[in-house]
């Protein structure tokens, strides 16, 4: 993690970060303050808003509002709980 207010010099350069702002990644904001984009599995792609970007990446495995429990977060496909 590089401090508050320091996005990271690659974190905008792939879809890929990992859903939990406790490890340092979380949701980018290169480009709004107020959230970022989010990949979904069918390729599509939609903005979503920090407070609820953290809202659900602590959701806790299986309490989702998905199918299995999963979130928008959390969507493994080789997990029955997303994580």
């Amino acid at each position: 993690m590089l401090g508050p207010g320091n996005p990271g010099a690659f974190e905008f350069n792939d879809a890929a970060n990992f859903p939990e702002v406790a490890n340092g990644e979380g949701i980018g904001r290169l480009h709004s303050k107020k959230g970022g984009n989010m990949l979904a599995v069918g390729g599509n792609v939609h903005f979503v808003l920090v407070t609820t970007f953290n809202k659900d990446s602590t959701t806790p495995a299986g309490a989702g509002p998905g199918p299995g429990g999963k979130t928008g977060l959390w969507w493994s496909p080789f997990s029955a709980n997303g994580r």
